[in-house]
């Protein structure tokens, strides 16, 4: 079964509070299989909460449901 794209649901209040972007890494480029061009890295929760290969973040009032 194919669920497309990977979607991870984050709360609005821990996204604002110490969720960054990353663009680079050791003051370079993220190199592609750490995520290129940009990372989500998400302190203290699980590695697959910090997702590579950003395309879009959606902000919902509604919860995500996501395999």
């Amino acid at each position: 079964m194919d669920y497309g794209r990977v979607r991870r649901p984050l709360p609005v209040s821990k996204a604002l509070d110490d969720v960054p972007l990353a663009y680079e890494m050791n003051s370079k480029p993220l190199p592609y299989d750490h995520g290129f061009p940009v990372r989500v890295v998400v302190p203290s929760w699980v590695g697959i909460a910090s997702i590579k290969w950003v395309s879009h973040i959606e902000v919902s009032a509604e919860p995500l449901n996501s395999p």
